[in-house]
Formats: C-alpha cells, sequence, structure tokens
C-alpha cells in the first residue's frame, strides 16, 4: 500500500504500488502536499498548505487523530527515526516565502520549536542522520520563479 498526496484535493490517496488502483480516499483538509511515515508505518503526518497545518492519520482506523498549526505553506515532513517529533518545511508562496521549520511533538502533537530558515523551506537536511531531529536545517531546493 501506499499514500500520496494532492495538492489541488483534499485527500491523500491510499492505492495499492502493483497496480496502482485507489483503495480508498481520507479527507485531511484543503491541499495536501507531502506525507511521511511514522517508523513503525501506524501513522502518517501530511502538510495541509492551503490550511498551514500538518495533520496525523492513524492507519489501522483511517482517521484523522491529530491536527496543529504550523507555519505558512507547510511541503515537506520528515519523522525522526526515534518518532520523538516531525518536522514541517514551512515553505510560504512565491510571492512571500515562508523562513522557518515547525518541529512538532508526536505524543502531544504540539510545535515544541520553531527554527528560523532561509526564504521558501522545502526541502530539509538532519545531521547527524541517526538521532532526533533537534538541529534541522532547512534549504530552498527550488528556483522562485519554478511554478
Amino acid at each position: 500500500m501506499g499514500i500520496r498526496g494532492e495538492r489541488g484535493g483534499q485527500h491523500p490517496q491510499r492505492h495499492r504500488h502493483q497496480h496502482q488502483q485507489e483503495v480508498g480516499d481520507i479527507e485531511v483538509g484543503q491541499a495536501p502536499a507531502q506525507v511521511a511515515f511514522s517508523p513503525d508505518g501506524r501513522f502518517v503526518l501530511a502538510s495541509i498548505s492551503a490550511q498551514d497545518e500538518v495533520v496525523k492519520v492513524d492507519m489501522s482506523n483511517r482517521e484523522v487523530v491529530g491536527r496543529v498549526a504550523v507555519g505558512d505553506g507547510p511541503i515537506r515532513t520528515y519523522v525522526g527515526p526515534d518518532d520523538r517529533c516531525v518536522l514541517a518545511a514551512n515553505q510560504g508562496s512565491d510571492d512571500s516565502p515562508g523562513t522557518t521549520v515547525s518541529v512538532v511533538d508526536t505524543v502531544t502533537f504540539t510545535v515544541t520549536r520553531t527554527v528560523t530558515t532561509g526564504n521558501g523551506a522545502h526541502g530539509m537536511v538532519v545531521d547527524p542522520p541517526d538521532t532526533t531531529p533537534t538541529s534541522p536545517t532547512a534549504t530552498r531546493t527550488r528556483s522562485p520563479s519554478v511554478a
């Protein structure tokens, strides 16, 4: 099974990888962009760009079990290997680039820290990769002129 976000829609869709056949939708909000999985695969964390939120979906019952406001236009999500936090790169828009990465506690589902970045935070590098992401570095990976 796989999950994919649909920026123009409201549902990350579950589908079978082998035949790309959809098996259902889970309504999460407007313009889900990226998804990340908890290390055990039980939860999907999706950035909801149009609502400036990250949602937590329990895949065992296919329901949203958490929702938290983050910065402007969250795009990329990353779950730490110890499942203690999820990072959301707040890209913003071409007219108003975001400049933060939100650090969200996966248990309380609250923002515990906001890290300032350059304009248009998109991709993330966590160093060292085998530890909890406490010092994320966000980098711009696309030009402002690219739609």
